[in-house]
């Protein structure tokens, strides 16, 4: 299927604009990386791990996908958001074994991730990957990150986006590099950026199918 980023997109300065291809069906993937990194888009990753029957699916883009992204687009840097969902506390940091390997192949430019994650994927990566921290529902680091990524929504979910949130951006951003994600649409992009965040991290909105167009 033929899937394009807006025209739109092309308005804003590389990197700024991060699309996520979560957003997109397993079969429009590739294709939507491909589309994402010709407008100058990061290609924006969700790596879901949930726990089910004692062991770990991929509910999320799955480790074959990013590896089959990475081929196609070698040069470009991948923005992860890693989640573990399902879990106790104390085997969360276990299910990261799902994905550790695929991130240390991979062309990162940043990996997202709650605080009581970062510390445990941080020996998997290389030292230059930037790692920063989730924001869901705390509207403040926790910890010592290179940045903040503030969710709209509930990490991994399909919600309306809540502009409220946007609100923390300016004294946020005061202190940290931060983005935003989560339903996000052009004008709450706009909102964001105009309030200081590095970039915005947009799915739905960025894309447009061939089943689009009827």
């Amino acid at each position: 299927m033929d899937v394009r980023v807006a025209e739109w997109a092309g308005e804003y300065a590389p990197g700024v604009l991060a699309a996520s291809v979560y957003a997109l069906p397993p079969a429009d993937r590739l294709a939507g990386a491909v589309a994402a990194h010709r407008a100058g888009c990061l290609i924006h990753i969700d790596l879901i791990v949930t726990a089910r029957a004692g062991g770990f699916v991929h509910a999320g883009v799955t480790p074959d996908e990013v590896r089959a992204i990475s081929a196609r687009v070698p040069s470009a840097g991948l923005d992860v958001h890693v989640m573990v969902a399902g879990a106790p506390a104390a085997a969360r940091v276990a299910a990261l074994g799902a994905v550790t390997a695929v991130l240390a192949d991979a062309n990162l430019a940043r990996v997202s991730a709650a605080p009581d994650l970062l510390d445990a994927l941080a020996p998997a990566l290389d030292p230059g990957v930037p790692l920063w921290e989730v924001l869901w529902p705390a509207t403040q680091p926790v910890g010592v990150a290179a940045g903040a990524l503030l969710m709209l929504i509930p990490p991994g979910t399909k919600q309306q986006a809540d502009p409220a949130r946007l609100g923390v951006l300016p004294g946020l951003t005061a202190h940290t590099p931060a983005g935003v994600d989560g339903g996000v649409s052009r004008p709450l992009a706009d909102v964001a950026l105009g309030a200081g965040a590095t970039y915005a991290v947009l799915g739905r909105a960025i894309f447009h199918t061939q089943s689009d167009n009827g």
